[in-house]
């Protein structure tokens, strides 16, 4: 051993009192946040557009899982020079089917083809029982998309229904569309999927289907999809749903058939034909959480159809800076006014991944 590292250990065991004991220090922990703006698409009044973040700050919050981020800036959803979206899929389920919806709401569609490709490239996908099929696009001709959406309407009949396993595996091709640069616009050609009520103890409870579709909202919110919902009926049949059956006595037969309203009431009279519509209806249940997740647009009647695509013209893009763990679950998201209360604000329920 040499003088000097003689020396070096002769003032360390000076250094370290008798009886003391040296234990291993635990190993240090690292941990990595990534700072980024993050855009979110949200339905704002047009006046916060190019507010500073003084103002800004004043008049809005962005919270992710509880916690206020910093906005930066709010813009137009598009801004001057781009697609508002940088892709409009307009999908016919024909995994769960009805011909009725599918005419009708590709008819309604095709008719409105202008104030569709004025948000982005439009495509018409076809969701069969286990896959995704295109038909279509993408495209910003208007008469190529009215004329495509015709084509549909005029040739595509639905099979017999699916069985329950295969109508998810198509479910799980929507869910795998990719949204290259948010927001992207999904309009969703079809019928609910929903079940009947639960009724238990004279309380209705929403079926197993809706909370089926949860993954789904997920999925399509954190990838930057909004859902435009349009199980859209013939007028005549969509204004006068009969939800309860008539009594009618079949002749020569002792059979007499009726339809109970299960959300009567003790003491108290039966709901209306309007209230068993709004709480029994409950297939459409899994397209109004998606749409309720996504800050999308639910329509059920031909002639709101313009207002709810000029309505995704409208929105706006938030931009805040948020911190983020590599690889942490997507937190939840709101926007709303600052203090209590506050109103909300539509926007999706999950932050996207996107950066700006």
């Amino acid at each position: 051993m040499s003088s000097r590292r003689a020396l070096l250990c002769s003032l360390f065991a000076l250094a370290v009192p008798p009886g003391l004991r040296l234990e291993a220090q635990p190993p240090v922990v690292e941990e990595r946040l990534e700072v980024r703006e993050v855009g979110i698409l949200a339905d704002l009044p047009a006046d916060l557009r190019g507010a500073t973040r003084e103002e800004l700050a004043r008049r809005i919050v962005v919270l992710e899982n509880g916690l206020a981020r910093e906005v930066m800036s709010v813009d137009r959803v598009g801004g001057a020079s781009t697609d508002a979206y940088s892709r409009v899929v307009v999908l016919a389920d024909v995994a769960r089917c009805s011909d009725e919806i599918l005419l009708t709401g590709a008819a309604a569609f095709g008719a409105h083809a202008g104030l569709l490709v004025a948000l982005g490239p439009v495509e018409l996908v076809r969701l069969g029982e286990e896959t995704l099929e295109t038909l279509f696009g993408p495209s910003r001709s208007s008469a190529d998309t009215a004329e495509a959406l015709a084509a549909l309407a005029g040739r595509e009949r639905c099979g017999p229904a699916p069985a329950a396993d295969r109508a998810g595996r198509a479910t799980a091709e929507v869910a795998a569309l990719r949204c290259a640069a948010p927001p992207c616009l999904l309009a969703w050609i079809g019928p609910g999927w929903g079940a009947g009520p639960e009724v238990s103890g004279g309380r209705v409870e929403l079926p197993a289907s809706a909370a089926a579709s949860e993954p789904l909202a997920r999925e399509l919110a954190t990838k930057g999809w909004t859902f435009l919902a349009a199980p859209i009926a013939p007028a005549a049949s969509g204004e006068r749903r009969q939800n309860v059956r008539e009594p009618a006595h079949a002749p020569g037969s002792d059979r007499y058939t009726f339809g109970v309203n299960v959300l009567a009431r003790d003491q108290q009279p039966p709901l209306t034909a309007d209230e068993y519509e709004r709480f029994v209806d409950l297939w459409l249940a899994p397209l109004r959480r998606l749409v309720g997740a996504t800050a999308g647009e639910f329509v059920e009647r031909a002639d709101r159809l313009p207002e709810a695509l000029t309505s995704f013209a409208r929105r706006s893009i938030v931009y805040y800076r948020a911190e983020r763990r590599p690889g942490a679950e997507p937190p939840r998201l709101e926007v709303r006014e600052p203090g209590t209360p506050g109103r909300s604000f539509r926007a999706p329920e999950w932050a996207p991944g996107a950066e700006r």
